[in-house]
């Protein structure tokens, strides 16, 4: 038909067959999924362990002899925990229930306009200080 370009033979399209990987669900052409399951596995589906910078931080000081790294999460008592509990809802009481202070916030646009419109306003000691040149 009208343009359409015939295409030479070491060019023309040969229908790809891709595979998805077992590992993350993504599809490749067969040799590269040969070489992509390999790197999945090692890459993305070993369970690696979470990193504690602190052991890297503390190692070579004094601070090393006492440290006993972060281990499982310590949780707090039943009876420490009531008392935490126990102090945030009294703080939430105190604040009304909002969780931070609110920030004053700036006047809207035309307010902004009609004060930088108003004249100043002038101490008479401004006046005085006008007068002896300063």
């Amino acid at each position: 038909g009208e343009g359409e370009v015939e295409q030479p033979p070491e060019y023309a399209e040969a229908p790809v067959r891709l595979l998805s990987c077992d590992g993350c669900g993504r599809s490749f052409n067969e040799k590269a999924l040969a070489r992509h399951s390999k790197i999945c596995a090692k890459v993305f589906q070993e369970k690696r362990r979470p990193m504690d910078i602190s052991e890297q931080r503390v190692g070579g000081t004094e601070a090393a002899k006492h440290y006993r790294g972060s281990g499982a999460e310590v949780k707090p008592s039943p009876i420490k925990q009531a008392a935490m509990e126990w102090q945030q809802a009294g703080a939430r009481a105190h604040t009304g229930g909002a969780s931070r202070p609110q920030q004053q916030r700036p006047p809207p646009p035309h307010q902004q306009q009609e004060q930088q419109r108003k004249p100043r306003a002038y101490s008479a000691s401004q006046y005085e200080d006008e007068d002896r040149g300063r």
